[in-house]
Order: structure tokens, then C-alpha cells, then sequence
């Protein structure tokens, strides 16, 4: 443990559980290991048979909870490209915006199968990512820790593109309509409309009035 090298103190716990020695205190210290090597299941797992045979460890184990809870959840910051903890709601919507962009499953139309998930999964999460971010309530209460992954209504706030972005995941998990509106919503300003690439599974291509804006390509 003084020397960091979790792997081969996790193999000694093993080790000693195996042969015999199933005290509180060892559950607890591979507990503690295997939260160092990021294993948080089976730290909650390890740590929760020692306090259910000594008190003295549920403390740490709610404590543990509350790590586990932390680490384990999504980095909505992340997911924007966001510096933690970022306030400017007009920063959280450029940043929004260009992600939408970068993720529409339109663009991804003529990759991989795999390729193809993976975008519509990040395209999702971006969504996800902004209904919380946008909102200042579900906002606090992320950024204090009180929010998990399972939040109910977390992909639908308010959209920057003036459109009911967050219900267009549920039946279509592309959201074309929708996005068409939002994205020729988004480009008027610009002079122009937009216009989609490639129709993933089968559906007929849509445009937007008046073209993509000078310069802008998927």
C-alpha cells in the first residue's frame, strides 16, 4: 500500500480472504483498494461486508456511497467540452450547439455500424448534458453532488435553438424533425438554412430553405 502498488495488495487480500481470514478489517482495506484502482463496485461490495459485521465502518461506507456516486456519474462538462463548473449560460449554449453539430447522426450516415452508435450515444448525451447545464435548479444540485445519472427529465430543458429539443430522443432516437427546425432556427441569422447529409436508415433527406450558411460543411 506505502508503495502504491494496489494490484499486488489487492492479490494479498485475495490471498488472505482465501485462506481463511475473513475479518472486518480486511474487507475494509480491499475495499480501499479497489477504490484506488478505481473498482468502485467492488469497494462498496468489500466495504459493505465489514460494516455489516462491525459498526465501526459505516461511517466510511456512507462516505464511500457518496464517492462512488460522485465518480461514477457523467461529466456533463466533459460532454460539451466545458471547463468545470462553467456559469455562462450563452457559453453553455455555443458549446451545445457546436456539439449537436459535431454529433448529428447525419454526419455520421456513411460510417461503421459501430462508429454509427457511438455518435448517436454522444448525440444523446449532449442533450442529456445541456438539460441539466442549462438549467440553474438541476444545475446546483449537479454541480453540489445531489445528482445522479438517473435524473428523471434530464434531457429535457430549455433548447438555445427555441425548439422542444429534449423530447426528440424518445420515439425517434434521431430527432430529425426536430433538429431540421432547430438548425434552420440556428443558421437564420446567418442568411441561410440547413440542409442534412447523408438520411441514416432509409429516411428521405431533408433540407432546410435556403441552403448551408457560406462555409459551413459537415
Amino acid at each position: 500500500m506505502d508503495l502504491k502498488d494496489f494490484k499486488g495488495a489487492l492479490m494479498d487480500c485475495d490471498f488472505s480472504l482465501k485462506n481463511g481470514n475473513t475479518s472486518a478489517k480486511l474487507y475494509a482495506r480491499r475495499s480501499r483498494i479497489n477504490e484506488q484502482l478505481g473498482q468502485f463496485e467492488d469497494a462498496l461490495r468489500d466495504m459493505q461486508e465489514a460494516a455489516g459485521t462491525e459498526r465501526s465502518f459505516e461511517a466510511e461506507l456512507k462516505q464511500l456511497k457518496v464517492r462512488a456516486k460522485r465518480a461514477l456519474r457523467k461529466d456533463y462538462y466533459k460532454t460539451l467540452n466545458l471547463t468545470t463548473n462553467e456559469s455562462d449560460l450563452e457559453t453553455i449554449k455555443r458549446a451545445y450547439k457546436k456539439s449537436c453539430l459535431q454529433w448529428h447522426p447525419d454526419k455520421w450516415a456513411h460510417a461503421s455500424e459501430e462508429e454509427k452508435e457511438h455518435a448517436e450515444k454522444q448525440f444523446k448525451e449532449v442533450g442529456e448534458a445541456y438539460g441539466v447545464l442549462s438549467d440553474p435548479q438541476k444545475k446546483r444540485m449537479y454541480d453540489s453532488g445531489m445528482m445522479d445519472n438517473d435524473v428523471e427529465g434530464a434531457s429535457s430543458g430549455p433548447s438555445p435553438f427555441g425548439g422542444g429539443f429534449g423530447g426528440g430522443f424518445g420515439g425517434n432516437p434521431y430527432g430529425q424533425d426536430d433538429m431540421a427546425q432547430m438548425m434552420n432556427m440556428f443558421f437564420r441569422s446567418q442568411g441561410g438554412g440547413f440542409s442534412f447529409g447523408g438520411a441514416p436508415h432509409g429516411q428521405r433527406q431533408r433540407r432546410g430553405r435556403g441552403g448551408m450558411p457560406p462555409g459551413f460543411t459537415f
